[in-house]
C-alpha cells in the first residue's frame, strides 16, 4: 500500500525525475498501484532535473527530507497538499 520512492531529482516545475527511462517507467507503474506515495530525498536532490519524469511534485502524499530543504520548496509543497517531514529536526 505504501511506496517509498527514492529520487534522483526533485524540481517544483519538472517534478520527480530520473535519468533512466526504464526506472522512470517502473516507478510510474508502482505509483499507480500504491495508495500512498512517500518520496525520500535529501536537500541535494532539490532543483535537479533529469529528462524522465516519474511524477509531478504535487502528486505525492509525503516527502521525507532533511532540514536543508529550501524554504520555498517546503511552502510550495505544503500548498500543494504534500506533507513535508523533516527527519533531522
Amino acid at each position: 500500500d505504501k511506496l517509498f520512492l527514492g529520487v534522483d531529482g526533485f524540481d517544483l516545475s519538472a517534478g520527480i525525475t530520473t535519468p533512466h527511462p526504464g526506472e522512470a517507467h517502473l516507478n510510474r507503474v508502482m505509483c499507480e498501484v500504491a495508495r500512498e506515495i512517500i518520496a525520500v530525498a535529501d536537500a541535494s536532490k532539490f532543483g535537479r532535473k533529469s529528462f524522465c519524469m516519474i511524477r509531478e511534485a504535487g502528486q505525492i502524499h509525503r516527502l521525507i527530507t532533511d532540514s536543508r530543504l529550501p524554504d520555498d520548496y517546503e511552502r510550495a509543497l505544503t500548498e500543494l497538499g504534500v506533507e513535508v517531514i523533516i527527519a533531522d529536526r
